[in-house]
This record gives C-alpha cells, sequence and structure tokens, in this order.
C-alpha cells in the first residue's frame, strides 16, 4: 500500500521534467566527452608532429659533426635543443644501435591535476630521423616532445567545455521546465477537477485545453460533471416531492398526522434522555367558518395558523409542527420543565389568538410531557384530555395536563456544583455497520452523576446556556470521552460527541478543540463532533468547523429532517457522516413510499461522499428496512442502551 502510495505521489509534469533534465545532461556530457577526446587526439597528433619535425632537423645538424666523430660538439647541438623545456627525451644511437647520447627530463605540470593526467594520459609518438655520412647510415636521433603544455591546454579546454555544457543543460533544462508547465498546466486543472468530482463536489473547468488530446479528455470531465450533478440535482428533487408527497401537509406544508406519529414514538423511545412536550390546538368553530366563507379562505387560515406554529418549532430544540385532522395543529417540543413549557404555551396562545381574533375563531390548546407514556397513542390521549379541559373553559384558554413536571424525580443540585468536580461519565451508544456489524463509530453521551445517580444532561442544557456554563459542560464532556478513548478503546477507533454551536465559536470547548494536535495528537481523524441539523444552519459555524476539519476532526450532521432545506444544507456543509433523524426512520414502517424516500436519501448521500446512519432502530423489523433503504450504519435499543464502556479493551 505504501509503494504503490509513494509511486503514485511523482506527478507527470515531475516525471517528463526530471527525464527531459537526465536527456539533456547525458546529451551535454556526451557532447563534453567526444569534444575532450578529439581534443586530446589532436593534440597528441600536434606533439608527434613536432617531435618528428625536430629530429629532422637535429639530424641534419648532427650529420658534419658525426663525420668528424666530434662528440663534443653532438652533445652541445643536443643540449641546445633539449634546454629549450619542449622535448621530454632525446636520444642519440650510431649506426650500431648503441646509445652514444640520451637526455630524460620528468614530466612537470603546473595548473593541471594529478587524477586529469592519469585519467586522460598524453603519449605521443617519438619522431625518428637518420643521420647520414655520404650515403652511409652514421645514426639516429629519437626526439619525445614534452606534454607540459597540451597537458595544460587540454585541461583549459575541458574546463571550458564542461561550463558550457552544463550552461546548455541548464538552459535546456529552464525550456523544457517551463515548456513542459506551460504544456501540463490544462492537465493540472483537470486533475483538480477530478479530485472534486471524486468528492461529491461538481465544478467547471475555467478553460478548455488546446491540446487535442487534453481538449476531449477535458470536454468529457465538464460533460461528466454536469451529468453528475444533474443527477443529483434530479436525485434531490425526487427526495424532497416525496417527501412533501408522503409527509407533509398538502395545504399548510406542515408534516402530516402520519409523520408526527413517528416523531412522537422516536420521542418516546429516547425515554428521559430529554423530556418532550406535545401540544394540540383545535380552532373552534372551524367546520361552519369554512360552509360560511367558502374552502379557499379556510384554507387560508389553515396556513396562516400553520405559518404561527412553524415560527414556534423553528424557535425551540428538535421540535416538529404538524397539522392534524382538520382545523387541529401539533407541536413537539424537547423542554427541560413545566415552567419552560407554560412560558411555550403562552407564546403560542397569544400568537394564535392575535391571528384567530381577526375571523373571531377561539383556539384552544392542550399539551402533555411524554413521562409515563408507553405508545404514541397514550400521549395522544392525555393532550386531548386536557385539550377537552381547556375548550370548556374560556375561549382561547391552554391547559398543561399532570401539572407538567416532565419527571417524577427532578434534581435539585446546583448545576455548577455537579460541574465541580472537572469530570462528568460517559456512557457509550455505538453506530453499527449495517453490512457486517462491526461498529463505525462509539458515539459518547455525557452524565452528569448526583449523589451517585448518573442522569442525561439534556435537562440541563437550557440551564447551562443560560449560566454561561455551556461552554464548561462540552469541554468536560470531550475531556471526558477522549480519556475513556485513550484507556479502553483501540487507536483506529473513532468516537463522536455531542456538542452545542455556541461552544465551538469561543469558551472552555473550543480551546480545547483547537489545541487537540498537542494534548492528544493521536485523537485526530478519530474524533467527530455531532451538530444538529437546525445549528449547522448559522453562518457563522462556517469557519470554525473549517478550521477543525482541516485539524482532522470531523463532522456528523444529526437529527437530520427533511426540512425545506435540508437537502441544500447536506450538499453544501458535506459532513463525514448524517444521522437520519428517528422520527423519519420510522416512517418506513409505514409505507413504501417512505421506503423509497429513505433510499433515495441514502443514494444521494452516497453521491455527495456522505455516509448515513439510521437512528432510533427499535425493532429487527425496522433493522431490515433500514438495511434495505441502504444505509451505512445503524443505531439504536434494538443493540442496546448508552452504557458505560468496559476496561480492558483497549487491544
Amino acid at each position: 500500500m505504501t509503494s504503490n502510495t509513494n509511486a503514485a505521489s511523482f506527478s507527470l509534469k515531475l516525471r517528463l521534467i526530471v527525464l527531459l533534465m537526465l536527456l539533456f545532461l547525458l546529451l551535454a556530457l556526451g557532447l563534453f566527452w567526444a569534444n575532450l577526446a578529439l581534443t586530446r587526439d589532436f593534440l597528441s597528433r600536434q606533439l608527434a608532429s613536432h617531435a618528428q619535425d625536430a629530429a629532422t632537423v637535429l639530424s641534419l645538424r648532427l650529420a658534419p659533426h658525426f663525420r668528424h666523430a666530434d662528440s663534443a660538439a653532438i652533445a652541445n647541438s643536443v643540449d641546445v635543443l633539449f634546454d629549450s623545456s619542449y622535448y621530454r627525451e632525446i636520444q642519440v644511437t650510431n649506426a650500431r644501435g648503441d646509445l652514444m647520447l640520451s637526455k630524460t627530463q620528468a614530466i612537470r605540470m603546473q595548473g593541471v591535476p594529478a587524477w586529469f593526467v592519469d585519467r586522460f594520459p598524453l603519449t605521443p609518438p617519438p619522431g625518428k630521423a637518420e643521420i647520414g655520412n655520404g650515403w652511409r647510415l652514421a645514426g639516429q636521433i629519437t626526439v619525445t616532445s614534452h606534454p607540459g603544455l597540451a597537458y595544460r591546454q587540454l585541461w583549459q579546454t575541458a574546463l571550458s567545455n564542461l561550463g558550457l555544457s552544463l550552461a546548455g543543460w541548464a538552459l535546456a533544462s529552464l525550456i523544457a521546465f517551463f515548456s513542459v508547465a506551460a504544456a501540463l498546466r490544462p492537465l493540472s486543472a483537470m486533475e483538480k477537477l477530478a479530485r472534486r468530482i471524486a468528492k461529491g463536489e461538481f465544478p467547471r473547468l475555467n478553460r478548455q485545453p488546446r491540446v487535442r488530446e487534453l481538449h476531449h479528455i477535458g470536454h468529457a470531465l465538464d460533460d461528466m460533471s454536469q451529468s453528475l450533478e444533474r443527477m443529483l440535482g434530479e436525485k434531490s428533487h425526487l427526495v424532497a416531492s416525496l417527501q412533501k408527497e408522503l409527509n407533509h401537509d398538502s395545504v399548510t406544508g406542515l408534516a402530516n398526522r402520519r409523520y408526527l406519529l413517528s416523531a412522537l414514538a422516536a420521542a418516546l423511545a429516547e425515554g428521559e434522555e430529554s423530556p418532550h412536550l406535545l401540544v394540540i390546538g383545535r380552532i373552534e368553530g372551524f367546520t361552519d367558518y369554512n360552509k360560511r366563507i367558502g374552502r379557499d379562505a379556510g384554507d387560508m387560515l389553515l396556513r396562516h395558523i400553520g405559518q404561527i406554529w412553524s415560527a414556534a418549532a423553528s424557535q425551540a430544540t428538535a421540535s416538529l409542527a404538524a397539522r392534524l385532522d382538520g382545523p387541529q395543529f401539533a407541536l413537539l417540543l424537547s423542554v427541560p420543565d413545566a415552567a419552560s413549557a407554560h412560558k411555550q404555551l403562552r407564546a403560542l396562545s397569544e400568537a394564535a389568538e392575535l391571528q384567530a381574533s381577526e375571523v373571531n375563531l377561539p383556539i384552544h390548546l392542550g399539551a402533555a410531557f411524554s413521562h409515563r407514556c408507553v405508545a404514541p397513542s397514550a400521549w395522544l390521549a392525555r393532550v386531548d384530555a386536557a385539550l377537552r379541559q381547556a375548550e370548556s373553559q374560556t375561549p382561547g384558554a391552554s391547559v398543561l395536563a399532570d401539572g407538567g413536571e416532565p419527571r417524577p424525580q427532578m434534581i435539585h443540585a446546583d448545576l455548577a456544583e455537579l460541574l465541580a468536580g472537572g469530570k462528568l461519565d460517559i456512557d457509550f451508544q455505538p453506530m453499527f455497520a449495517a453490512a457486517d456489524g462491526r461498529i463505525e463509530i462509539q458515539e459518547a453521551l455525557a452524565r452528569l452523576n448526583s449523589n451517585g445517580e448518573r442522569h442525561p444532561i439534556g435537562p440541563w442544557l437550557a440551564e447551562a446556556q443560560t449560566r454561561g456554563l455551556l461552554g464548561r459542560l462540552d469541554r468536560l464532556a470531550l475531556q471526558a470521552a477522549t480519556e475513556v478513548w485513550n484507556e479502553s478503546l483501540p487507536l483506529d477507533q473513532s468516537i463522536s460527541v455531542n456538542i452545542a454551536a455556541a461552544s465551538l465559536l469561543q469558551g472552555e470547548a473550543a480551546i480545547w478543540l483547537t489545541d487537540l494536535p498537542l494534548h492528544t495528537p493521536d485523537l485526530r481523524g478519530q474524533l467527530l463532533l455531532e451538530l444538529p441539523l437546525d445549528a449547522l444552519r448559522l453562518p457563522s459555524l462556517a469557519a470554525p468547523l473549517a478550521r477543525l476539519r482541516a485539524n482532522g476532526i470531523g463532522l456528523i450532521m444529526d437529527r437530520f429532517s427533511l426540512a425545506p432545506d435540508a437537502l441544500d444544507l447536506l450538499a453544501q456543509i458535506r459532513p463525514e457522516w448524517v444521522k437520519v433523524d428517528a422520527a423519519l426512520v420510522r416512517t418506513l414502517e409505514h409505507t413504501s413510499g417512505n421506503r423509497l424516500l429513505l433510499a433515495s436519501l441514502c443514494e444521494y448521500a452516497r453521491g455527495l461522499k456522505i455516509r448515513t446512519c439510521a437512528c432510533g432502530i427499535e425493532n429487527e423489523a425496522l433493522r431490515d428496512a433500514a438495511k434495505a433503504a441502504g444505509f451505512d450504519a445503524l443505531q439504536g435499543h434494538l443493540f442496546g442502551w448508552p452504557a458505560p464502556l468496559g476496561k480492558g479493551r483497549r487491544d
């Protein structure tokens, strides 16, 4: 795997440039070597000619001295020539071949390295001439030229040729570099385009290449990018259309009764993780109003009321607005306590009363928490009883059933005191791969410990935000999850931690995440943050999320539901995972249309290179349906409730 990666790391441009530089270098060295060899041969011939000329001249000069057998004159003539230092050796022999005189001097060179002399030896042949005495041979002279000057000339020539060769190689390499870079610049753009297409992005080439082959390839990449974008656009439109048709009311655009029942079942399955409040409002006298004024006016009134309930849902966490049968509306909210529930009821009642007063039709509200309800029908029955009680009172009245306490045993300990210990307990709920059942991600769920009892932190989130403790709470959750990961999980096991959007902007959690590479470098690439779909709409989150993801921290889009802008937001943010809300997953049990809807959603996410997880898997039938729809991972109480992680699992 490593060797393949290293081999693929060399670009075509680099390969071509290196190849051309090597070829030019070989050519330059070859020319240098050939020129040096020719120069050496030329100098050798020159030395041989010089020696032969000297031997001929000297033989003529010595001939008279041989007739008189004047040895002193012979030696004197030879010395005059030898002392010029142009000759390495001069020998004189008589007619019988006996050596009469020999002059030899060592080879001395200045400014020429010894290794150069050894590597490029100059061995010119000696010049020979006969000395005559009339018609008889009197002797022979042999002259060998001194190669010192020739070596110096050869060395200087070698240096100049080498400099010219290297200069030519450098110039040719620069020309090759800029030529190849210019020719392959469109190829680099096409490579970037292909990489972005592989990531699920669909840009265009800014400029088509002029080279014919590259032009065709670039054109094909552009067409492929447009085709994939069009296919995903059609898939997005299909998903949105199916969602609108199957799970939304045609008049108001709110969720319909079937989708609300799925949301109620999902909320009940969460248990005490986060208390939920269900509110139902009914317009009194709407049937008579519809008959008297007309259906169009009645539909307009329903749309106006629907806008009020939709606005109330958008301002709350984990909320859903729906229209039930006729003039009935429902609102599912996550609220921590009865005081918050009464506040929501007052705000909703005032807004609805203002709208209904224009047509003189009062709206009554009934509400109940989810505690002690085992099924959506029991929850609806409790809310319906509260609604009937409200209708028996003054117009526009609202009633919260059972006094509104969401939990029978509320903890009265101060939140700051609970956090003073500096540590939270952690439960884990794994996400299992749909294909083979292995654990994809361990989701860390923070717990507050009060007098030895562990409690979900959901009911305290609103208080933590009000008192400025949310950053500390999230930092402690991150730190506690990291400690468990260090002690009990394999290094290649990913974990996810739920975090508030505000904690990413500033505070202790933001600082801790920024310093992650310093205090826990092994966690890079293994930590993912879970943020709900509603929080990811904030424009201010774009910059901190980009920095964290560049730092090796992944993103999970949690509680994904098919809101009007959900698919566009998914394509814009491109998280590593998207966890589809349990309310939407549970629609798999209703109709085949919803199975097609979620299968199309999974296919759309897969086209964006985003992996999908089905949440709220509570039974085997729902598990099988989620697998068939194409989800990459499954999570739910069917596989076990959140629990502490056992020790000793590092290996």
